[in-house]
């Protein structure tokens, strides 16, 4: 480059496109706790589970990439020098997918111990029922006997 410039074009669409990918899983993790508040106003099932398959679906290959590219960009002490505009948005954008992340362990958190307590309750009244079937509730006839 001339007039001595180090800063690397390479570089800056490394960290640019890091910065675009956690953009991502933050629209995404944006739409989904959307969706979630919205079929909760509604009286829908928020548990759903093709809901949540298709989410975490979704964003695994993308959190991971954006994971990865992180770590590489991590280990460069003087990059991250050459690219702290981008540094400090890449930073604001992943704070506010971890305040995402944090409500939806939260809402998983709240919403699995009341699936929880129905699965017990159906296991409870599974083995009551196991039972009852296999028992035999009334004689068979050949099996009375009168003394009259």
């Amino acid at each position: 480059m001339s007039g001595g410039n180090k800063y690397s074009e390479p570089e800056k669409n490394f960290w640019l496109k890091t910065l675009e990918l956690s953009r991502e899983c933050l629209e995404l993790d944006r739409g989904f706790l959307g969706a979630l508040e919205k079929k909760t106003e509604n009286g829908d099932d928020p548990l759903e589970p093709a809901l949540w398959e298709n989410f975490i679906e979704a964003r695994r290959s993308l959190v991971d990439y954006t994971t990865e590219n992180i770590l590489l960009l991590a280990r460069d002490k003087g990059s991250q020098a050459r690219n702290k505009d981008v540094m400090k948005r890449l930073e604001t954008t992943l704070n506010e997918v971890m305040r995402l992340e944090e409500k939806l362990a939260f809402f998983l958190s709240e919403n699995l111990s009341v699936l929880k307590d129905t699965v017990d309750g159906i296991t409870k009244n599974q083995a009551i029922f196991a039972a009852y079937g296999r028992s035999n509730p009334k004689p068979a006839a050949e099996a009375l006997e009168t003394t009259a």
